[in-house]
């Protein structure tokens, strides 16, 4: 499932995805990055890591949100 919610980095602000679907996240730039692990990481140019499952979470409840 995709969504279409851009996601900012908690640590600076600044832009770090454009998307998070089930099987890859969307860079800013629009390339369409695949993942296979719970364990892969996101890197903002702040240096913040986030996990991509977490990632998916947040946006996830953030949409939730949007529709209530």
């Amino acid at each position: 499932m995709e969504n279409d919610s851009s996601l900012n980095c908690p640590g600076c602000g600044a832009p770090l995805l454009a998307n998070v679907t089930s099987h890859a996240v969307v860079t800013t730039d629009g390339e369409r990055v695949p993942f296979r692990r719970h364990t892969d990481h996101v890197m903002c140019s702040c240096m913040a890591s986030y996990r991509v499952s977490d990632l998916r979470q947040v946006i996830a409840q953030v949409e939730a949100r949007m529709r209530s």
